[in-house]
């Protein structure tokens, strides 16, 4: 307002001065005798004063339209220079970058941008933007920025990687961009966007979905993705395979395809479970129909899968048991055949002694069980056989073939029966045959080798470690290895001292916890590569490879200390006796425990709660031969 006054009145003042500078020079020129006073104010004919009149307000009106001119473009300058601070600080504080390129330099780049590449801002005026463009993508770049200047049709819009300050680094930039005039020329103007961290994502997620979809395709189960209506969205291989339908013929269809009639009912109510209420189901047993009309017992597990909270979808998975139901109910009748069949059934270990009889055995011999178990098959012979008969039967089974032929064998009573005999040889897993099963034709046979076999495993039921039986098969091997390479081996035997009065006193359930616990704290002081195993009842046995009896007795005395140091539950303290014997040459299996089991006594003998050495000597190699 101050600005628009002072223009005012100047034009005022340059009307009134043109007033006065006429009447100077009339004065000057014309005065006549007449004063300066009187030709300013006096002299004036009416067309002269309209005339200066007419000056000072043109004046004062052009003054007045100069005033408002001047103050609007005062303001215009004002808004234009807001407007500019504005967007140049919009451009400057945008996370994106943006640049201008004029004859192949940068003439304008933001913050963003530069500090994007690793530059200050200063530093990437004038240089040539190829500088910032990764030499993988520079060809690309460099031909559309050329063909665009051209006025040729090449994309605005697409993505490559921006070269890092430090010449390594690739940032994955997506750029818009295109001509402007700039500074009276052409040039081209852009926006960067950094998508390095979208890329990665992006690439994760895909290289997820792949591992999921390998996952999916190869799951050993039908692996299923229903919708909320029941109908499949996503199924595998397995699943086609199960259901004998294609992945195609499956998507869309509603679950109710491949349910028997007879389980809808049960199976709609579960999805509903599932479907509404959220709830999961687990190794639910149906029966499906597949395409080509066979049953089949499957058991299938569905959970709802939630996004923000509410079920989208159903997800599941399915096995077919139909063959493992079958073979279960097999096992189970032919366990019960076993026991209950009209055929003889008998169990020897290698060396032909009797473990086992049915009692269709106890009823056509006449033998109890507890007679027969314990003796060998000749308890039934007859004399009717030659040697060479019994000849070729060892032959075959030692050489782990099956042996068939009747037998005229005799009763307890001396009469005599014939018996048709299939007898098979049985290996553990090393292929080791450690018993026979003689049975009639009857399939049965396999199953009663399957029974008896776990009855054979190789853990004690209590402990959990070895039983006696693996234990001597084992020692066995370790004594072959001591004698084939001269390496040292050393036994430990040891029983809980006392153990009777445990089990008198506090019972036999507290006796077998003492038991399990002296396993468990044996087992912290042994290496992996030691053999410990229950011998029987509350005696235990170790076999320690490439240990000396010195180690050994180191070994002993630590076990007996940890022991004798724990505290059991509600008995208290217990210890243990340890005998040790250690491999020599002219040693067998035997010789070996036999040695330990002295020491064993010996330590009683002294008091309990000790450790003893072998004092036997070993026997000598000729004696062993």
């Amino acid at each position: 307002m101050k600005t628009e006054l002072k223009i005012i009145l100047l034009s005022v003042a340059a009307g009134f001065s043109t007033w006065v500078l006429n009447a100077v020079l009339d004065f000057l020129v014309f005065s006549s005798g007449q004063s300066f006073l009187d030709i300013l104010l006096f002299s004036l004919t009416p067309s002269e004063l309209y005339f200066r009149v007419v000056i000072i307000l043109v004046s004062i009106a052009f003054g007045f339209m100069l005033s408002r001119y001047f103050v609007r473009a005062r303001r215009a300058e004002e808004v234009l220079r807001q407007s500019e601070e504005k967007y140049r600080t919009l451009v400057e504080n945008m996370q994106d970058g943006i640049f201008i390129i004029q004859d192949s330099r940068l003439c304008f780049v933001n913050k963003s941008l530069a500090a994007m590449a690793g530059y200050s801002v200063e530093e990437t005026i004038g240089m040539d933007f190829q500088r910032l463009v990764a030499p993988e993508d520079l060809e690309i770049v460099r031909y559309r920025y050329a063909h665009r200047l051209a006025g040729e049709e090449v994309p605005n819009e697409y993505e490559f990687s921006l070269l890092h300050k430090d010449g390594k680094t690739r940032i994955r930039v997506h750029m818009v961009v295109g001509l402007i005039p700039f500074q009276g020329k052409i040039a081209t103007m852009g926006t960067i966007k950094d998508i390095t961290r979208q890329r990665h994502i992006e690439e994760s997620l895909r290289e997820s979905k792949e591992f999921l979809e390998k996952i999916m395709e190869n799951a050993i189960n039908a692996l299923y993705v229903l919708d909320l209506e029941g109908r499949c969205t996503r199924v595998n291989r397995r699943a086609s395979e199960m259901t004998g339908y294609s992945s195609e013929e499956l998507i869309g269809k509603h679950f109710s395809l491949l349910i028997s009639p007879d389980a809808l009912p049960e199976i709609s109510r579960q999805f509903i479970n599932v479907a509404v209420h959220g709830m999961t189901v687990s190794q639910y047993e149906a029966e499906i129909v597949r395409k080509d009309g066979k049953k089949r017992i499957i058991t299938f597990s569905a959970v709802p899968l939630l996004h923000d909270g509410r079920i989208i979808s159903i997800v599941g998975s399915a096995e077919d048991i139909t063959d493992r139901k079958r073979v279960g109910e097999e096992l189970r009748k032919l366990s019960t055949a076993v026991e209950w069949t009209a055929d003889s059934i008998v169990i020897t270990d290698r060396n032909g002694i009797i473990e086992y009889v049915n009692p269709a055995f106890e009823a056509t011999t006449g033998y109890t069980r507890e007679e027969a178990i314990g003796k060998t098959p000749n308890i039934l012979k007859s004399g009717k056989h030659g040697a060479q008969f019994y000849k070729k039967l060892w032959d075959e089974l030692r050489a782990g073939r099956v042996f068939r032929a009747v037998f005229i064998n005799r009763k307890k009573n001396g009469e005599l029966f014939y018996d048709e005999h299939t007898i098979t040889p049985i290996r553990d897993s090393r292929g080791i045959i450690t018993h026979y099963v003689s049975t009639t034709k009857d399939i049965t046979e396999r199953i009663q080798a399957e029974e008896r076999l776990r009855e054979l495993a190789e853990r004690d039921p209590l402990t959990n470690i070895y039983n006696r039986r693996k234990f001597f098969d084992s020692l066995k091997e370790g004594v072959e290895r001591a004698k084939r390479y001269g390496r040292p081996l050393s036994l430990l035997l040891f029983d809980i001292d006392h153990f009777k009065k445990v089990n008198d006193t506090y019972g036999h359930d507290r006796g077998d916890a003492v038991l399990k616990t002296l396993v468990h704290i044996v087992e912290k002081s042994i290496r992996k590569t030691d053999m410990f195993a229950r011998y029987g009842g509350e005696e235990f046995t170790l076999f320690a490879p490439e240990t000396t009896l010195q180690g050994a007795m180191e070994l002993a005395e630590k076990i007996r200390q940890t022991v004798e140091t724990h505290s059991f539950d509600e008995v208290g303290r217990i210890t243990v006796s340890i005998g040790v014997s250690e491999f020599k040459e002219g040693d067998t299996m035997d010789s070996l425990v036999r040695r330990a089991d002295s020491a064993l006594y010996l330590a009683k003998r002294k008091g309990r709660n000790r450790v003893e050495k072998e004092t036997m000597p070993p026997p000598t190699p000729s004696a062993c031969r």
